[in-house]
């Protein structure tokens, strides 16, 4: 007689069945948090990614201990609040974060890279603007109140008077059988050995490869200064807010330039042309 249908399974079995049904059930009901510190502590046995909201949270650490110890920008304040992610492919997140600046927040592109101990974040340099326009605003507000040159940040100061020339061979003469409406005479730029100047910013604090390029060229520095001159004398003279948005957008085609000393060069002579020249007269 075949008794098998009425055998038992040993009952050691039910106590293992049952407790997993009950972890099984608390993963599936529990708070998210208590979801992801479970997965995170698989993650590191495992070698997977970290949760979403772990990797949130430590890219906004990550972003804030920068902003704080950088000595570009830790002087500034910025505050990082939170920070959204998404999952984009293998080991790539994509998402924005709030920064907060002088009490009002912007919001900013953040690209990260995670591989369950690292993390690399980065902020595309268009997204920061805001701190430059930051940075020119207080200049203002502190010449409009009768601050000094020395109370502005070095890599904002607005540069000195026209510098010297050691000889006046760098300026072309006017043409003494010009008629009256010939056209003028375009300026010719003044070259390295012809100038005492530096750029209008510190080289000190310049991050940029083109900033760096323009320090380590005396041609392109006193571009920079001539520049910085003529950017100033259109903030009075024109429209400031127009005048600034027009300089910071041709800021971000410089940095394009790299270490490109042909292309930092045509961006400047373009852009002092677009401001009037100098002294009312192209220069080339």
């Amino acid at each position: 007689m075949d008794t098998s249908k009425g055998r038992r399974k040993p009952i050691y079995r039910r106590p293992l069945l049952l407790g997993f049904i009950v972890l099984v059930a608390l993963v599936l009901t529990t708070s998210q948090p208590l979801r992801d510190s479970v997965r995170d502590l698989a993650c590191g046995v495992l070698g997977c990614n970290p949760s979403e909201s772990t990797l949130q949270e430590s890219t906004q650490q990550s972003m804030q201990e920068f902003f704080d110890k950088s000595d570009r920008f830790k002087s500034l304040q910025v505050h990082v609040g939170d920070v959204r992610l998404i999952h984009k492919a293998g080991n790539e997140y994509e998402g924005r974060a709030t920064l907060a600046l002088d009490g009002q927040t912007h919001s900013v592109e953040v690209n990260v890279l995670a591989d369950g101990k690292n993390i690399l974040w980065k902020i595309p340099p268009g997204d920061l603007m805001f701190i430059a326009q930051n940075q020119i605003s207080n200049v203002l507000k502190a010449l409009q109140l009768g601050g000094s040159a020395q109370s502005v940040p070095d890599a904002i100061r607005p540069p000195p008077d026209a510098p010297d020339m050691e000889n006046d061979s760098t300026q072309a003469p006017a043409n003494p059988n010009a008629s009256p409406a010939a056209t003028p005479t375009p300026a010719v730029v003044a070259r390295p050995s012809e100038v005492k100047t530096g750029p209008s910013f510190d080289c000190a604090r310049g991050t940029w490869l083109d900033e760096r390029t323009i320090c380590g060229n005396a041609h392109l520095a006193f571009l920079d200064s001539t520049l910085a001159g003529t950017f100033a004398k259109e903030l009075k003279a024109g429209n400031p807010s127009a005048t600034r948005r027009k300089q910071l957008a041709w800021l971000e085609k410089r940095h394009a330039c790299g270490d490109n000393v042909p292309c930092i060069e045509r961006m400047y002579v373009t852009r002092i042309n677009d401001l009037g020249g100098v002294d009312g007269r192209a220069i080339q």
